[in-house]
């Protein structure tokens, strides 16, 4: 068994208070509300302190923006010293390790010194090495060692 019911009441109700609502604004007429507030001093003193209140506001961002630019700049400073100190160890760390930056170049150019001797006693030999290859190839012993002949005795 189902009941329903309505409660038709209360709409009723709920829309009545709002025709009475409307009612009671539609006889009046409008109203002007900002010619009524331009003429009331206290509107006036609080629309002035509210003008002051933005001015104060906006200094206070300016402000606030300013020292956040010096703090970034003051930040920037010194992570470029801190930036400074570490490359300075580490500069330190490879010399220590590789050696200075003379002594690399002075390496450098014995190597160099060094390569330049190895090419050009390669020049100076290819011939002879080539030479050496070819007559050894060319010259070949036709005769049988004597541990393949069988002759054990010698």
């Amino acid at each position: 068994v189902f009941v329903f019911f309505f409660s038709s009441r209360r709409r009723h109700t709920r829309c009545r208070e709002v025709s009475w609502a409307r009612r009671c604004v539609q006889e009046t007429g409008t109203w002007d509300i900002e010619q009524e507030m331009a003429d009331n001093p206290y509107v006036k003193r609080i629309l002035i302190a509210e003008d002051i209140a933005n001015q104060n506001v906006e200094m206070a961002q300016k402000a606030k923006m300013e020292r956040l630019a010096m703090e970034r700049l003051e930040a920037q400073k010194e992570i470029d010293k801190i930036r400074d100190a570490e490359e300075k160890l580490y500069q330190e760390a490879i010399s220590k390790e590789w050696g200075t930056g003379e002594e690399l170049k002075e390496m450098e150019k014995k190597t160099a010194v060094e390569v330049k001797e190895i090419k050009q006693q390669y020049a100076e030999n290819k011939g002879k090495v080539i030479k050496l290859l070819v007559d050894n190839i060319m010259e070949v012993d036709l005769e049988l060692p004597e541990v393949v002949k069988g002759n054990f005795e010698k």
